[in-house]
């Protein structure tokens, strides 16, 4: 999910700082940007969070 990348590096954010908000490790981040593994509501809902983001911003979909 390249979305997760763009946003995160847009508030000047390392994957291992998202991971440590995120009480994540640095490698599933990396996954979840990659696409490696996919990303539920409740990580996604963390991550709009942590962020401060929305889930359009973080799927690139227009939610109506």
């Amino acid at each position: 999910m390249n979305r997760i990348r763009q946003l995160r590096a847009e508030k000047g954010m390392t994957q291992q700082q998202l991971a440590d908000a995120l009480g994540v490790n640095q490698s599933t981040v990396d996954r979840y940007e990659k696409g490696i593994i996919e990303l539920r509501l409740t990580m996604a809902m963390r991550i709009i969070s942590v962020l401060d983001c929305t889930m359009s911003q973080l799927t690139g979909q227009d939610i109506a």
